[in-house]
């Protein structure tokens, strides 16, 4: 819980974020080529890069390991938040993905 607790509050620096999330799209990736026929996958894309940084990940992480969207992503703070822009922005200059985004009820930027 630490670490999701951390995540969501935006303490962790962004080298140890895209570590993380390397690491589960590598996870994910070799359970989908282990069980084909089972899974379809989603990747992580880190928050607070610039847009052609999102595109690259993208294109490097999502594309190329055939994945099928884009997420999780868990906004804790304000900043989070309109850091999705920048992944929104992104998947409308490539082959459309679903975005899968959890959040908190009620969805607002007062919430956070």
């Amino acid at each position: 819980m630490d670490t999701l607790y951390r995540v969501l509050a935006g303490a962790n620096s962004k080298k140890d974020n895209i570590r993380r999330l390397e690491k589960n799209i590598l996870e994910v990736t070799e359970a989908i080529k282990d069980n084909p026929d089972r899974f379809l996958g989603f990747g992580s894309v880190p928050l607070g890069l610039s847009l052609e940084e999102t595109q690259e990940w993208i294109e490097t992480h999502i594309t190329a390991n055939s994945l099928c969207g884009t997420g999780e992503f868990t906004p804790g703070n304000e900043q989070q938040i309109m850091e999705l822009d920048t992944v929104f922005q992104s998947v409308q200059n490539t082959r459309l993905y679903p975005v899968w985004v959890h959040t908190f009820h009620p969805v607002t930027l007062e919430r956070v």
